[in-house]
């Protein structure tokens, strides 16, 4: 859980759904999951107040998407994240990725004991440590995971990318402009 060969054998599938997906631009959920698409990561939007987010077809529950999920990335609040983990083992997903303050540790175990890849606490856009930020970015865009004391940060890759990245977030917009 939450280390660089999880990171690795994550970032290597290609179908992820996102659980609490929201139409909203602004949302977490929304530009992060199409940042992820646009570096070529299939999304499957996965709410059920909704039939379509960002132009792709929208599911009520993991359990209505009629193809084969690779990772499961979830945008919800940690009380609602166990049956979340128990519907991710039961369509076969191979990884569940709690987002920026999901933290369930129920989930989590379950998610283990069923040999599922498991990554707590941290956006799938690239765990990158703010305080950090300045000191990481090559000017050659390289891509680097290292972990250190205080967890694992990866190391800014195609720094135009993540300049844009960082634009569609309204927290960052402001810092770097």
């Amino acid at each position: 859980m939450n280390s660089i060969t999880t990171i690795r054998k994550i970032f290597e599938l290609q179908t992820i759904a996102v659980v609490g997906m929201s139409p909203k631009p602004e949302r977490p959920s929304h530009y992060v999951s199409i940042y992820m698409r646009d570096q070529g990561y299939e999304i499957i939007p996965v709410n059920p107040g909704h039939t379509e987010i960002a132009g792709e077809k929208c599911y009520p529950s993991l359990k209505d998407i009629p193809k084969k999920v690779d990772v499961v990335d979830v945008f919800r609040r940690p009380e609602y994240v166990l049956p979340i983990a128990e519907a991710t083992i039961e369509i076969g997903a191979k990884a569940l990725w709690l987002q920026d303050h999901v933290v369930n540790e129920e989930a989590a175990q379950l998610a283990e004991q069923d040999n599922l890849e498991i990554f707590i606490d941290a956006t799938i856009a690239g765990m990158i440590d703010e305080s950090k930020l300045q000191e990481e970015v090559s000017e050659f865009g390289e891509v680097s995971l290292q972990e250190d004391s205080g967890g694992i940060s990866l190391k800014v890759f195609h720094i135009l990318k993540w300049v844009e990245f960082l634009k569609l977030n309204p927290i960052y917009r402001k810092k770097i402009q």
